[in-house]
Order: structure tokens, then C-alpha cells, then sequence
């Protein structure tokens, strides 16, 4: 259609299937131009339409809608949308985070300069919702090391190292299209059966290449090898090869790695008739490095380096076990998995090959308090050895901690009274329900008579559980469970949790003082700064100034804020903004800051269990950001916890 651009169709598609009139300002949400630039292209809609048997119709106070007066002529118009923009209607980026991927995207697919008029009329945007874009596309290159190039003739080409270009490749086209199958031909990005058939070839020489020379790397690295190794191909195509310094190729030079990895590049070069210069070899040898496994060589390491990794591992669990009460140096298993972790962690971030892997950068979703422990290791590890510590590898140190607090929980368990106002057998029933809900944990539970309230030591009890009030008992936590048949086992142990925090604490802790909504910023720096300010103002000393901190994305475009502090008392806080802003690579919205003196350790522990219980809710997330008022947010962690039925008396 002469005069309609691809901005115009589309505006002409969505009054169409709107059973009701559409706005200007619903128009210019989903189209993301402004109001006035929706009426402009109306009427250049409307002058075009009357040619084709229809026109717009505009309603004050009620928006845009179609009439067609002749149906014969309109159906010309209505095949050619049904056949050229229905189904790209579909495939067009719709919100923001949607927009900067498809740019990211689009630009890693081509080596040559995008002209930023045809980018914007894609997208079916203005130039300056492309410009906005832009900017946070910037910064999420930023953590790829690669840049943007704006040249001459309004045209942008994304610019960096070929070695960082694969990598944002294979996070932005497989990674982000992950499913339940590890192996790379189930990728989603490989559905054609030729696809697929050239991934298993590659997969059997890469397998092939490691059997040959006895290197073990985990299933998970061989999936992903893969995929970097088709990414690979693609870029010779492009006569895109890697550039490897003399300084990275020497820490390769005469290993295991260099030999093999130049085995598979000659076996891939005489599989698929190309020639390939040595860099590329050094780059396959430099992959190996990374996901080799080698436990045997990193515990028995006695060099200088890795004496002194050793010194900040054990300064970093010894600040843990002070300010949480968790001594992880004496769980030996966990420690060994640490130590071996991190050696072969610095050794893959020194020649810029951090490990990948799906689940392990789910893990600092799954708990908040060893994603703050792999934090506070992270601070030291950077510091001491120069190095940058990415997500993927946060998400290993954070499994490893999620389970140290695991079997501390298991190991510890708890000294539970039961008591019952209405006979030993419904007494039975309860205690039943307790053991069954509390299985795995080492707890100890005490059938107790209501004759024996009058002589109870409190002190041997971490908590009594009843289904009749105990106004008896003043210093230890009383969960008080009317028609306790009702409850599930998963209901029942969380109950138990929240009985263990305290209602006085847990609000203490949840203050309506610590939750701050509508912060207004557009960049990181000026999100740490209102933080900052709003500390200021609420308190007395310095001691909540943030310095030296990190943000660790946590879904649902949430994020936890870690410091190295050291508080006087337990708290949790939460900074909701106004508007989205781009952290590294993530659209955040919301921020928790949280952190533990060890007076409050053990309460504090639990609270962050329901707090990441809430965090992982996408819809109750939502829900709170929707009317982010300090009673949703305690009304959403608590359904999340599935608590509304809850009596706590402390």
C-alpha cells in the first residue's frame, strides 16, 4: 500500500480486531510513539482507507474504531494485512526489554552498519523510543565488552572482540531459548531436521576429541562446547575469526587443552573442507581449559596463588560464621566443593571463559541467603586476584552454599513440644502431622500432657505447638493450630518457619519505615544514590551509607543488593522504582537490601526463605508492584507462603 508504512498497518490491524474502540494513548503504548504521532498517522490512515471501502471512526472519550462501507474493495486491503502482517504481527517486540533484545539480535546477525531508520520502522517505533532503546542496549553490551559504533549515514554496527560476539551470540540466540532437554540439537533454535543432524555431527567429533585425549568435561559443558562450536561456523562464514593475545595463548601453551584443541579444529576443518588459522585451535584449547574437570590437581595445589586463595576462603567463612552463625569450614564436603570451584573458577575468568550453565544460574533465585554468601566470597575473590565474577559462576557458589545451609538445617533440627487440649489420641494426630511435615530434619518432638504446662522448662524447647491457647508460656514461640486436620504437611512446616521468626520480629524486621516506593532514576548510579539518600535521612550514623556493593538479578525484575556491612541489627529493605532501568544485562524494578547480625541470625535465615518464596511468585510479584503499598507486600509474601491462616502468639 502506497503511503502506509509498517507503524501505519499495524495501527490499522489492532483498531481492526479491537471489539471495542481503541484509544490514541493505547494505540501509542503498544505501537511506542506518543499520542500526537498515533493522531498524525490516523489521518494519514483515514486518506489512504477511503480508496479501499472504509474510514475511521473517532469517538470523544472513547478512541478509534472501523467502518467499512464497501465490503468488495476493503477485501483487497484485508487479504494483503491477513498475508503479509498477521503473522509478523506476531514476531514484532512489543515492550521494551523486547525491543533491546531484538536489537542485540539483530545486530549480532550481521557484520555491516543497520540503518537506523529501517531498525525503527521494524520495531514500528519513533526515533526516539529507538534512541531510549539504544541507550540501555549500551549498557548491556557494556557487560559483554562489546560497544556500539554510530557511523556516518545514521547507521550503528555493534563493535568488539569476535571471542565476546560468540559469547553474546550464544547467550541472546540458545541460551535464551533453553528448555527441559540439556542436548543441543533439542535447542529451540534448532528445529530444522538439517540442523539438527549437523549438531549430532559435531557433538561426535567434539566427543570423539575428548575420548582421544582423556579430558573430562560435564555433560552440560559438552551441550553448551557444542553450540559455540556451531556459532563458530557460522562466523567463519563471515571470515569472522577469534583473535587470541600472546598472553592468554601462552597460559595454554604445551597442556592437555592445546593438543586437543587443535585436534578438533583440524577434524572439524576436514569434516566440513575449511581451512582455519591457528587462533581458532587456541580458542577450542582455551574452551577446554574452562570446563575441564580436574578436583584431584585443585585440592592438592600447594603454589603461592593457591595458598592464598586458601587464606581468603577461610577469611570469608569466618566473617559467614560470625555474622550468621553458619561454620561452613567444618563441613568438609562443602568446603572441598568451594575450594575446587573457585581455583578452576579464577583460572576461566583469567582467559575470559566463564562456565555456563542453565541451572546454576537459576540458584541465586532459589535462596537469598547463599546468594548473599556467594556475594560476600565474590567481594574477596575480585579484590585478591583482579578478576570479574559473573552470574553463571555466582549461580555455582550460590548451589554450594544453598546446600551447606541445607544440611546445617537437617543437621540441627529442632526440640518441638506438642500439646493438646482435647485428649491424647487427637494429641497422636498432631504429633503425626508434625513428624511427617518436618521429615529429613533431625528434630526431636515431645508429646506433652496440658498437666505438665505447670512445670515446663521453656529452655529446652525451640517451640511448642498446640491447638489451644498457652497464655502460660511468655519466652519461647507458640504456634497455636485450631482445626490443625486442615493443614497439609507443606502448610504445616511453613507455619513452623513463621512461628520461628515471630510475628513481633518478622514485622520488625518488614518495617513499613524500610519500604520505600516510586524512586525515580534512570541509570545504576543514580538508583545508589537515592538509596543512599533515603538511608541518610532515616538514620543517625554512616553505617547504612552503601560503599563498595553488588546487584544480583533475581527474576521478575527483581534484584538483591549486597554490601560487605556489618549491622548492629537485622534488616530487610525494599526500593521499588518508579520505572524499569537496565543493571548489567537485567530490567529491574525492584531492589531488596537485606543483610544479618548474628543476634538475629537464625530468624533472619527463615525470613529470606519467605521472602524468596514470594520473589519466585511471578504473579504475586507482580501483584505487589501493581499496588506496591507496605500491606500488599506483606499480604503477597504471606500468600505466597500460603500463611492467611496463621495464629502466632509469641
Amino acid at each position: 500500500m502506497i503511503g502506509l508504512n509498517n507503524r501505519i498497518l499495524r495501527i490499522l490491524l489492532e483498531i481492526k480486531d479491537s471489539n471495542k474502540p481503541i484509544t490514541s494513548e493505547q494505540l501509542a503504548f503498544i505501537t511506542g510513539v506518543s499520542s500526537r504521532t498515533i493522531k498524525s498517522d490516523i489521518r494519514r490512515l483515514s486518506s489512504v482507507l477511503q480508496k479501499y471501502g472504509g474510514k475511521i471512526i473517532a469517538k470523544q472519550g472513547q478512541g478509534y474504531s472501523l467502518e467499512v462501507f464497501d465490503e468488495e474493495k476493503f477485501s483487497l486491503l484485508d487479504d494483503h494485512l491477513k498475508t503479509k502482517y498477521r503473522e509478523e504481527k506476531k514476531r514484532i517486540p512489543q515492550t521494551s526489554e523486547e525491543r533491546i533484545n531484538y536489537i542485540i539480535m539483530k545486530l549480532l546477525s550481521v557484520d555491516f552498519p543497520v540503518d537506523m531508520d529501517d531498525l525503527a520502522d521494524e520495531m514500528y517505533v519513533e526515533k526516539p523510543t529507538l534512541y531510549s532503546c539504544l541507550k540501555k542496549v549500551e549498557i548491556i553490551l557494556k557487560r559483554y565488552k562489546l560497544f556500539l559504533q554510530y557511523n556516518q549515514h545514521n547507521s550503528i554496527l555493534l563493535a568488539g572482540s569476535e571471542i565476546y560476539k560468540r559469547i553474546c551470540i550464544a547467550e541472546f540466540f540458545f541460551h535464551n531459548y533453553f528448555n527441559d532437554k540439556i542436548q543441543a540439537e533439542d535447542n529451540l533454535m534448532f528445529p530444522e531436521t538439517s540442523l539438527k543432524v549437523e549438531i549430532k555431527r559435531i557433538k561426535a567429533i567434539l566427543l570423539g576429541v575428548l575420548k582421544d585425549y582423556s579430558i573430562q568435561i560435564s555433560a552440560y559443558s559438552v551441550e553448551n562446547f557444542t553450540i559455540h562450536i556451531m556459532i563458530a561456523l557460522r562466523r567463519w562464514m563471515l571470515f569472522d575469526y577469534a583473535k587470541i593475545s600472546d598472553e592468554i595463548a601462552d597460559k595454554i601453551k604445551g597442556t592437555l587443552e592445546e593438543k586437543a584443541g587443535k585436534a578438533l579444529a583440524d577434524r572439524l576443518a576436514e569434516s566440513f573442507g575449511i581451512v582455519l588459522p591457528q587462533s581458532e585451535a587456541i580458542y577450542f584449547s582455551l574452551h577446554l581449559k574452562s570446563k575441564r574437570i580436574n578436583v584431584k590437581h585443585s585440592l592438592n595445589d600447594d603454589t603461592l596463588k593457591h595458598t592464598r586463595l586458601r587464606m581468603v576462603i577461610n577469611k570469608t567463612m569466618q566473617e559467614i560464621k560470625e555474622q550468621y552463625g553458619v561454620d561452613i569450614v567444618q563441613d568438609q564436603t562443602i568446603y572441598d566443593y568451594v575450594l575446587v570451584h573457585v581455583s578452576a573458577m579464577i583460572e576461566r575468568l583469567e582467559i575470559g571463559f566463564p562456565l555456563r550453565n542453565y541451572e546454576s544460574g537459576n540458584a541465586v533465585k532459589e535462596n537469598l541467603v547463599a546468594t548473599i554468601f556467594a556475594r560476600r566470597i565474590i567481594f574477596d575473590i575480585e579484590k585478591e586476584f583482579s578478576v570479574f565474577v559473573d552470574e553463571n559462576e555466582e549461580g555455582y557458589l550460590a548451589l554450594y552454599f544453598s546446600l551447606a545451609l541445607s544440611r546445617k538445617r537437617m543437621s540441627e533440627g529442632l526440640t518441638i513440644a506438642v500439646i493438646t487440649g482435647t485428649g491424647r489420641p487427637e494429641g497422636i494426630i498432631l504429633y503425626s502431622k508434625i513428624n511427617f511435615a518436618r521429615k529429613g530434619n533431625n528434630d526431636e518432638i515431645r508429646l506433652l500432657d496440658v498437666t505438665e504446662l505447670d512445670n515446663i522448662d521453656e529452655s529446652q524447647y525451640d517451640i511448642i505447638i498446640s491447638s489451644t491457647g498457652l497464655p502460660q508460656i511468655k519466652n519461647i514461640p507458640v504456634l497455636i493450630l485450631k482445626n490443625f486436620n486442615y493443614y497439609d504437611p507443606d502448610r504445616l512446616s511453613v507455619l513452623i518457619e513463621k512461628s520461628l521468626i515471630g510475628n513481633e520480629f518478622y514485622k520488625l524486621l518488614l518495617d513499613e519505615n524500610n519500604v520505600y516506593d516510586n524512586l525515580q532514576c534512570s541509570y545504576e548510579s543514580e538508583l545508589i544514590s537515592e538509596i543512599n539518600n533515603l538511608l541518610s535521612e532515616n538514620k543517625e550514623d554512616d553505617k547504612d551509607v552503601i560503599g563498595d556493593y553488588s546487584i544480583t538479578e533475581l527474576g521478575n525484575g527483581c534484584a538483591l543488593l549486597c554490601t560487605k556491612s556489618h549491622p548492629d541489627k537485622s534488616f530487610v529493605r525494599i526500593f521499588n522504582l518508579r520505572k524499569q532501568i537496565v543493571i548489567d544485562k537485567n530490567l529491574i524494578q525492584t531492589i531488596i537490601y537485606a543483610d544479618c547480625n548474628i543476634s538475629q541470625a537464625r530468624q533472619f535465615i527463615l525470613l529470606m526463605d519467605f521472602m524468596t518464596r514470594w520473589l519466585k511468585n511471578d504473579e504475586l510479584v507482580l501483584e505487589y508492584r501493581k499496588n506496591p503499598t507496605y500491606e500488599n507486600l506483606m499480604r503477597c509474601i504471606d500468600l505466597a507462603n500460603q500463611l492467611s491462616l496463621l495464629i502466632v502468639k509469641k
